[in-house]
């Protein structure tokens, strides 16, 4: 059986949902309003299916957790994991918490871009789209922008306008192609809850629950607790007060002509007249956001294959440079240790270049060292005298013009290499010894 694939037995009794839309369209508030009825348990923005992260092991699962930390907003527990091997399951494992769900899937503004490879993956899924006026939506994000730095990334504006396009071109493509699809907007959600709602349960085959209409006891664990989600949390169902951050002109134009492009392909009345975009400024906008969301689809496979460790300690120097805290203060202090070793070994190097082997300069790698043994530890300080050993065997091999020889190149080398390492150890005897002393002095009573 496909890893993707479930039991008939299951198959036949739940439902996979997708709701998708774009970042900032409403889909949280739909989100917390469906997961109201007792028989439907979806997960948030877990991305469980982004392309090229076809399985899972609890390897690649700790690196989901890392990535967006979609194990723990959703209090998933290792135990949980032990049976997930897809998306599929992970799925079903959170909505385990719910003993008579029917529905399960995941709420994601991220599957905008890669509708038509979900589908081939999930052909058996239904599909709840949402629909939101694009100069709202991005108007929402420039909001959002000032206090949470990842709606300000680069090329936001570009990604949604291709991730725009591909919604509204792709959900026609899905009902071709024979899946269930079915359609909202934001402005009938916050106007007309509890018809919307009813509407969505009759395409899932549920009874309409009254709860679904309020906000009043939902479950807000998963979501992250950013200002732009604090209406959620005030149970507000209400279209909010237009965002005081003003569209730039020539942007504001650019997204009417796209806007009559996307209304005629929804089949909708065009708002205002005007002309469309141009085939060029369709071509400029769309390959431009193709082009950043496939450098943010790279950053996510990189996640997959670099040192769990490496992306730790990335973030922890990340998050230190935003706003240094006790936690992430050490590993930026290691940070600076290790680049001012690494610019002095260096330095060091190209002197000893300039003046040539008629002037001696080992002793100068001797300080590289004494900074590493003092900052890094003892295996990042031996590694800083095998560095400087064959910077400096090279430097006098080279500058010297003498006849390269393997063995007599690694016989320098090793030397160096010795001589350096005596240092160390005396240096880290000696540092010990005067930390001893300072601390005896200290406490020994006047």
């Amino acid at each position: 059986m496909n890893q993707l694939e479930i039991p008939p037995s299951v198959a036949g009794e739940k439902t996979l949902l997708f709701v998708v839309g774009l970042t900032r369209s409403g889909t949280s508030l739909l989100y917390a309003l469906l997961n109201q009825h007792p028989q439907i348990a979806l997960m948030y923005e877990a991305n469980a299916f982004y392309p090229g992260v076809q399985t899972f092991t609890m390897h690649s699962l700790r690196r989901l957790e890392i990535w967006n930390q979609a194990i723990s907003r959703h209090g998933l527990k290792s135990i949980d994991l032990a049976q997930v091997r897809d998306a599929r399951s992970l799925y079903h494992t959170y909505a385990k918490e719910k003993e008579e769900y029917r529905v399960y899937g995941e709420k994601s503004p991220v599957y905008p871009a890669y509708l038509t490879d979900l589908h081939k993956k999930t052909p058996d899924a239904h599909y709840l789209f949402l629909l939101r006026d694009f100069s709202e939506v991005y108007r929402s994000v420039l909001a959002a922008s000032v206090h949470t730095p990842w709606f300000g990334k680069r090329g936001g504006f570009f990604r949604l306008m291709r991730e725009q396009e591909k919604l509204v071109r792709d959900m026609q493509v899905l009902k071709d192609r024979g899946a269930k699809v079915h359609c909202v907007t934001y402005e009938s959600i916050v106007a007309n809850t509890g018809q919307t709602l009813r509407g969505i349960c009759e395409f899932l085959g549920l009874p309409f629950d009254a709860q679904m209409a309020t906000l009043y006891g939902s479950d807000l664990s998963a979501i992250n607790e950013q200002p732009e989600h604090d209406h959620l949390r005030d149970r507000e169902i209400a279209v909010r007060a237009k965002h005081s951050v003003e569209i730039p002109s020539a942007r504001r134009e650019c997204i009417a002509r796209f806007q009559r492009r996307w209304d005629r392909m929804l089949g909708r009345t065009t708002r205002a007249s005007g002309p469309e975009a141009a085939w060029w400024e369709y071509a400029y906008y769309q390959g431009l956001g193709a082009a950043f969301i496939s450098y943010y689809l790279a950053v996510r496979w990189v996640y997959e294959l670099v040192p769990v460790n490496w992306i730790r300690n990335y973030r922890a120097l990340k998050a230190c440079l935003r706003q240094p805290t006790a936690e992430n203060t050490s590993l930026w202090k290691m940070t600076e240790a290790f680049v001012l070793t690494v610019s002095m070994l260096f330095a060091v190097t190209a002197f000893d270049w300039w003046t040539g082997i008629g002037v001696t300069m080992a002793p100068f790698y001797l300080l590289p060292i004494c900074v590493a043994a003092f900052r890094l530890g003892l295996k990042s300080s031996a590694v800083a005298c095998l560095v400087g050993a064959l910077m400096r065997a090279s430097v006098v091999f080279i500058r010297g013009k003498l006849e390269f020889s393997a063995v007599i190149y690694s016989w320098d080398v090793a030397m160096h290499l010795v001589q350096f390492l005596i240092f160390l150890l005396l240096f880290r005897v000696c540092a010990r010894a005067l930390s001893g002393l300072v601390e005896k002095n200290e406490t020994f009573p006047r």
